[in-house]
């Protein structure tokens, strides 16, 4: 992973920023006419693509990627619907989940 200058990792390249707000403001403009929050919006396609991964699986069909795929675009336009820097975000993700596998691990040996 490559390094800023303030220390901080570069998770996502800059064309995958510049793509997911590139979806982001298409789906902002789709659904402004909509009376309810475009968080809202994205939450409920996100349970949706949720309940057909979790189907797909259950068939064993190998589209569940793709429609994991959707998913994680679903979750970084939510980030991006609250004003937050991805890269930021999954860093401190990443060292969450290590912190707390690792807290499980030694509690299992």
């Amino acid at each position: 992973m490559e390094q800023l200058d303030n220390n901080k990792k570069i998770c996502l390249t800059e064309h995958t920023i510049c793509k997911v707000e590139e979806i982001h403001k298409m789906s902002v403009e789709c659904n402004r006419h909509k009376n309810i929050s475009h968080s809202q919006i994205l939450l409920d396609m996100m349970r949706h693509h949720i309940e057909e991964i979790e189907e797909l699986l259950k068939d064993n069909n190998s589209h569940y990627l793709i429609e994991t795929g959707d998913l994680i675009v679903l979750c970084m336009e939510l980030l991006l619907d609250n004003n937050v820097d991805l890269n930021d975000i999954l860093n401190t993700c990443f060292q969450r989940f290590k912190k707390k596998l690792s807290n499980l691990t030694n509690q299992q040996g």
